[in-house]
């Protein structure tokens, strides 16, 4: 039988080991490669959003996202939109670019529009970014609006990569990104 004072020290030496152990062996920085081509095709068969403007009479439908990886290490995509006003109809490209953010919840990555990022949309050659763009002789910023909130809905239930293994470390509880660059094969991230 052990005594209460041996078992007061043992576990006063596990305390002291554990402490150590954690101090030397603490992580400030944990590296990530996110892969391009996976975040695509989580995104390309599930990505069909539609929505109706003005008591259902401005209609429009994204497929087919397009996922590119810019320099800085935010994501852009491209999808297409169809668009029908009564019985006519337009075709065209919708682009926005997305940030990498993380949820400590989660332990996971997912994709979201910033707030001070605008939705571009093209149609006949002309961007929703000009002036004079008109839509069937209608301003176009309502719909650009509810896309964006669409897209960011969607966004927030795909998770682009998840934390796991090696990098779920006891010690790293909560992360933060503090640099991304773009890689030949995705997104290169640096968490703090």
């Amino acid at each position: 039988m052990l005594s209460k004072q041996l078992l007061f020290r043992l576990g006063l030496i596990f305390l002291i080991i554990s402490t150590l152990g954690i101090a030397f062996y603490k992580v400030d920085n944990i590296t990530i490669d996110v892969d391009k081509k996976s975040m695509q095709s989580q995104m390309e068969p599930l990505f069909f959003l539609d929505g109706s403007l003005h008591q259902g009479r401005l209609k429009y439908e994204l497929v087919d996202p397009a996922l590119q990886v810019q320099d800085d290490g935010r994501v852009h995509f491209d999808a297409n939109v169809t668009l029908q006003h009564g019985l006519e109809k337009a075709w065209g490209r919708v682009s926005f670019d997305t940030a990498l953010v993380y949820r400590n919840k989660h332990k996971a990555f997912y994709l979201a529009i910033p707030k001070d990022q605008k939705v571009v949309l093209t149609v006949h050659g002309k961007t929703s970014d000009a002036q004079d763009f008109r839509l069937w002789r209608k301003k176009v910023d309502d719909v650009l609006v509810d896309m964006k909130a669409k897209v960011n809905h969607f966004l927030s239930d795909q998770e682009v990569y998840k934390i796991g293994g090696k990098h779920l470390r006891i010690q790293a509880q909560n992360f933060t990104i503090a640099d991304a660059q773009k890689t030949a094969t995705g997104v290169h991230l640096l968490l703090n």
